[in-house]
């Protein structure tokens, strides 16, 4: 069991080499654990709110965790030092991945807005407008082509990861507030506790689908 955080922890992700795990909470940090011995290795201060996602860059390097202060923040994952705050977002955020190269990160936010950013530079790429209601969850396929977000405003969309353009979307009858994408599906969560399961070459298809 890991302690160190005051308030409710929101989010957990594992490094790839699967020796660190990081955690962020309502206590407005993030904390960095040894996976074998469930030691503390460091905490990450900067934030100004809950702290709701955190993720490993693909080589395990950098960690980047979103608030909702409105910013995500880039760290070295072994200098534990902050490398870059995110800014631009209106509101609260909910997300933050990073591409499969890392060269990327997707945000997400109630302003109803994804945002991508350069992971080197900090600099805004593309925005992704849409969305209608708050945007809770995105993450990039596999091969870093797609970008696919969530909302409450019961779509699912997929958007080209290099301009930005919509591509297609699908309509449930339910806010959309969970995504989780596989080498062969693509697992959906909505706000009336069901999962819904298709499969990815079937869904980063063009063309739009209702359900």
């Amino acid at each position: 069991m890991l302690r160190g955080h005051e308030l409710p922890v929101l989010d957990a992700a594992a490094s790839p080499d699967g020796t660190r795990i990081v955690t962020v909470s309502r206590d407005h940090t993030a904390r960095i654990w040894d996976c074998v011995t469930g030691t503390q290795i460091t905490v990450l201060r900067g934030h100004d709110a809950w702290v709701v996602s955190a993720a490993f860059s693909s080589d395990g390097a950098r960690i980047v965790t979103a608030s909702h202060d409105c910013t995500a923040r880039i760290w070295d994952a072994i200098t534990c030092r902050e490398i870059a705050v995110l800014r631009g977002h209106q509101w609260g955020l909910w997300t933050a991945a990073f591409s499969p190269d890392g060269a990327r990160i997707v945000t997400t936010s109630d302003d109803c807005i994804g945002r991508v950013w350069g992971a080197a530079t900090g600099a805004i790429l593309n925005v992704l407008r849409g969305h209608e209601n708050w945007v809770r969850r995105a993450i990039f396929s596999p091969d870093g082509v797609r970008i696919i977000t969530v909302s409450f405003d019961r779509t699912v969309r997929v958007w080209n990861a290099q301009t930005g353009a919509e591509i297609t979307q699908i309509i449930l009858d339910a806010g959309v507030t969970a995504l989780a994408v596989y080498d062969r599906d693509i697992a959906l969560g909505d706000a009336l506790g069901r999962i819904h399961v298709f499969e990815a070459a079937e869904f980063l298809c063009d063309g739009g689908t209702a359900l």
